[in-house]
């Protein structure tokens, strides 16, 4: 199963499991595997499998996370709320979970072999050379406060689940005629002649008048107020600052090293050449010749078709090899060809070219690995244990300044800082909790009030408000310069507006593009071909795109640009024509199966939901995620 996907890989099917992946594995960190502070209401169920609000919270911060940057970094917990996005993240864990469910139900396993093989193939554990690191493999785990079983489990149940979603998307096969048709539509092609009015290029305004300014200043009050900001008792915890006061008694790395051995050990490796031939008389005559003396690459190429890169089985190691095969791999010498061997595939001559013996590391090597993984796990407990004693003593009724005092910890005061994590100069406040629920927390916490203890996947934190300066105009006299600049500014844009205006209407009256360049001074062009998702290349924004579609041959349009307003008129129209683009006619084929099996597998869920069992708690959720 795992080979095919492998060979499949560009495939729609094998790029979405993939993606899943890497998402997963990115997203996973300590806050999955650190009891939360605090019991958890359960949010969903699904058969008998129950998940936590905090589970639920998790995945809802990743989920805005991953949008943030289409938001251009100002995306909110509660925005995302208000968007759905917490909804869709529910969804999501459901179905997954409804897969889950299934593929437990069909019995459907992922062997050993596989599943190992599957990790090696991961990128985030390969070193430079695109192989297998199982120190960069541990490192990775260790860092994101895994151990080698628990990660195992994880991927185990995605490459199940996979297997169920494999099996009902290969159902999607979209008719020819739809193909061609969605082909035609995207892959037309058009030319157009542009002119550019740009704002710059207009005369300079007379300076605003101190009215005009005032004017100008009351109208665009939103782009001079200051935010809202906050002056903050923080208090973070983090493993790190625990971690450096560990000791770890060196009967722990011992042992931690003995249960591991297979970990600190790699197998021998061998690099091989291989020739592979149809029958058994052309491998008898292929043995006859190496034995006296004949060239291996020359005979593979003579005797049975193969050039240098078919010969070169690589490195590999003895699980790589059937167990007939392996055994007469390592057991050649270097560099001398070894007796024909049969196998399903055809008759094989194999050459060993390199050994890499097998090795062990020592306790001394690895030691302080070792020592910093216990130190992270030891850390990780205390953690949690720090943090319980903080809260109950919060609960119990102490201040936040109080409870951190009682359990040995300091707070730090941030005077001032914005929704956006920003101090009053613009700069970025320094050393804030990494978890995209800090900013939230900080600015739902009414002024004068503790937060709960927040897990934040790697640490904890909790902050007072103690003071909020709101949203304040700037006054006229301290943006001076910038309003004169914006005031100027749009005084050009309004000019560039009005000579686009005219020369569009010369252009519909019949005069020619190039006669209207002259006429105002612009730069004409002619755009490459472009579709209706143009390449940056065209020059064209969407909007103006979008119009020389709708246009017919000599129809013009106009549209605001960053640099002024630009004007396009349509010159030619190219039809697409699926029967001269073979690998194009496939990836739409492609795109469409993709669109397809998303509805194929939106169907099979609800089927699964009337079969297992969903039940969703709204009441602990929204309680839970309700602004505080």
């Amino acid at each position: 199963m795992l080979d095919v996907l492998r060979k499949h890989s560009k495939s729609w099917v094998i790029r979405i499991l993939f993606v899943l992946l890497a998402i997963s594995f990115v997203g996973w960190g300590v806050g999955d595997f650190v009891r939360s502070v605090g019991r958890d209401d359960n949010a969903i169920q699904v058969g008998e499998v129950k998940i936590g609000v905090r589970e639920v919270q998790k995945e809802f911060d990743r989920d805005i996370a991953r949008l943030r940057p289409l938001f251009g970094g100002k995306l909110t917990n509660e925005q995302a709320r208000q968007m759905g996005l917490l909804d869709n993240t529910i969804q999501q864990i459901v179905s997954r979970l409804l897969v889950e469910e299934e593929a437990r139900s069909l019995g459907v396993k992922v062997n050993e072999t596989d599943l190992r093989r599957q990790i090696e193939t991961l990128p985030a554990f390969q070193n430079e050379q695109g192989k297998f690191d199982r120190l960069l493999f541990q490192q990775t785990l260790a860092n994101n406060n895994f151990s080698e079983g628990e990660f195992v489990a994880l991927l185990r149940r995605d490459l199940a689940r996979s297997q169920v979603v494999l099996s009902v998307g290969g159902m999607a096969h979209p008719p020819q005629a739809l193909v061609d048709l969605l082909y035609r539509y995207r892959q037309e092609k058009r030319v157009a002649e542009t002119l550019l009015v740009s704002a710059e290029a207009q005369p300079a305004p007379a300076p605003p008048s101190p009215e005009a300014l005032a004017e100008f200043h009351k109208a665009n009050a939103q782009r001079y107020t200051a935010p809202e900001y906050r002056t903050l008792l923080l208090l973070v915890l983090k493993p790190e600052d625990i971690a450096a006061e560990i000791k770890v008694p060196e009967a722990a790395i011992a042992e931690a090293y003995q249960q591991r051995h297979d970990e600190f050990s790699t197998p021998e490796y061998r690099v091989v050449e291989q020739i592979l031939l149809a029958d058994e008389a052309k491998a008898k005559d292929a043995a006859e010749r190496l034995g006296k003396g004949d060239d291996f690459l020359k005979t593979a190429k003579e005797l049975a078709g193969q050039e240098k890169d078919t010969t070169q089985l690589g490195r590999i190691e003895k699980r790589d090899l059937t167990p007939d095969l392996s055994a007469a791999v390592f057991g050649l010498a270097q560099g001398k060809p070894g007796a024909p061997i049969k196998s399903g595939f055809g008759w094989h001559i194999f050459r060993v070219t390199a050994i890499e013996a097998a090795r062990t590391k020592s306790l001394d090597e690895v030691k302080a690995q070792i020592a910093q993984e216990l130190a992270k796990d030891m850390a990780g407990k205390a953690l949690y244990q720090l943090a319980t004693k903080l809260e109950d003593e919060m609960a119990a009724g102490a201040k936040l300044e109080e409870a951190a005092a009682k359990v040995g910890l300091k707070t730090r005061r941030i005077e001032a800082i914005d929704a956006k994590g920003k101090d009053p100069a613009g700069q970025a406040v320094p050393d804030l909790p990494a978890s995209e629920r800090f900013l939230a927390t900080a600015f739902a916490t009414a002024p004068g009030a503790d937060s709960p203890l927040v897990d934040a996947d790697t640490a904890y934190f909790s902050l007072k408000v103690e003071k909020v300066t709101p949203p304040t105009l700037r006054p006229l006299e301290g943006v001076r310069a910038q309003l004169v600049a914006d005031w100027t500014d749009e005084a050009r844009r309004k000019a560039a507006d009005a000579v686009a205006q005219q020369a569009l209407e010369r252009l519909k009256a019949g005069e020619s593009s190039a006669e209207i360049a002259k006429r105002f001074k612009l730069a004409l062009k002619t755009t490459p071909p472009f579709t209706r998702e143009p390449e940056p290349e065209a020059g064209l924004s969407p909007q103006l795109a979008a119009e020389m579609f709708r246009a017919k041959p000599g129809e013009a349009a106009s549209a605001p640009v960053k640099e002024g307003v630009m004007i396009a008129r349509l010159v030619s129209v190219a039809a697409a024509d699926p029967a001269k683009d073979a690998e194009g006619l496939n990836e739409q084929r492609q795109s469409l199966e993709q669109a397809l099996v998303g509805d194929l597998v939106d169907q099979f869920t609800q089927a699964l939901t009337l079969r297992h069992g969903v039940k969703v708690n709204r009441r602990a959720i929204d309680e839970f995620f309700a602004p505080r």
